[in-house]
């Protein structure tokens, strides 16, 4: 037999491996999906979580629906794999890097209403800065392929339509002009935790969990002097909006904005693209000059849509901090190209 401190294994770095997950929404956080432990607050312990899944999980295991008590699979894939724990860190970044990035008072307000006898419970996320005003709702565990109307405070925001699984979601926006969205109403009222959400006959209740801050909008009590040098470089700010448009092909169409502002040492960029009457499950390669950003996919409508910014959320992409869009700059969409105006 061969001495003991013969058989001892030394220490080394491993590959950690995906892990397989069953679909449903034991496993992905439909509301909230970089918050593993559905705290409402996205936090490192949300990445570890899944970290330490990854490192303590059986190699090749099949993971039973239902035995985990948190929402490891962040981007929906029916795995766990470190990609979903780099989503979270990826988030975190952003979040930390806000004050440098954000050039305009932002509001900011999340908040959940559960039902008190089912499972159903949405979430409502509303932001608002200098170039837009967006409201998304989000609903799981509803009757599946149903259609609700929904009201804030009595006030009509329109209808949700669940999917197989019992998810459905709805965005309204002022000053964006995304084709995939509803009209926000002028008079929404300031949200607060009274608030009272109604989803048609399954979820009726006030805004809990309900958190809200304005950022970018501090003031420093000892700035307020004469000194014009000073209160000259803050307010010196520029904007820019690009627009490029492709012409229709086959039915299909296809638009991309560019923003971009700039106050004083802060910017803040953004780039959309959408796109209608494609064939649905196509997918295109998006590319920004000699810039490759990644693919889109069309949805069962014949529609996508995509968002790179460098202060993203959710589903949106982080936008390169070494791409440079001007006027000239010609962008491609699968095999159609167009240039910004």
């Amino acid at each position: 037999m061969a001495p003991r401190y013969a058989r001892t294994r030394k220490l080394s770095a491993e590959t950690l491996e995906s892990r397989r997950l069953l679909a449903a929404d034991t496993s992905h956080n439909f509301l909230h999906p970089v918050d593993v432990n559905d705290d409402s607050v996205v936090s490192p312990m949300d990445a570890l979580l899944v970290i330490n899944t990854l490192n303590s999980t059986v190699r090749g295991q099949e993971v039973p629906n239902g035995s985990r008590p948190f929402f490891h699979d962040v981007n929906d894939d029916s795995l766990i794999t470190p990609i979903d724990a780099l989503m979270i860190v990826n988030r975190l970044n952003s979040r930390s890097n806000a004050g440098e990035l954000i050039s305009a008072p932002e509001t900011h307000v999340e908040a959940r209403v559960s039902s008190t006898d089912s499972n159903v419970s949405a979430r409502i996320e509303y932001e608002q800065s200098s170039l837009e005003v967006e409201l998304s709702l989000k609903v799981r565990n509803a009757p599946a392929n149903g259609t609700f109307e929904v009201t804030l405070n009595d006030i009509a925001l329109g209808e949700l339509t669940t999917d197989s699984r019992g998810r459905g979601q709805i965005v309204l926006s002022q000053g964006d002009d995304n084709l995939g969205h509803l009209a926000l109403p002028d008079n929404l009222l300031p949200l607060t935790s009274s608030t009272e959400l109604v989803i048609g006959d399954i979820l009726r209740g006030q805004l809990s969990r309900f958190s809200s801050e304005t950022l970018g909008s501090h003031h420093d009590d000892n700035s307020s002097n004469d000194d014009s040098s000073n209160n000259s470089s803050n307010s010196n700010s520029t904007s820019r909006h690009l627009v490029a448009v492709f012409p229709a092909s086959g039915g299909m169409t296809g638009k991309v904005e560019f923003e971009s502002e700039t106050e004083g040492s802060k910017l803040e960029q953004k780039l959309k693209i959408e796109i209608e009457g494609a064939s649905p499950g196509s997918v295109f390669l998006v590319r920004v000059g000699e810039f490759t950003l990644g693919e889109v996919t069309v949805g069962a409508k014949g529609k996508a849509k995509a968002i790179w910014t460098n202060t993203p959320s959710d589903d949106e992409l982080l936008f390169p901090a070494e791409l440079s869009i001007n006027t000239d700059t010609v962008i491609a969409i699968g095999d159609q190209t167009a240039s910004f105006k």
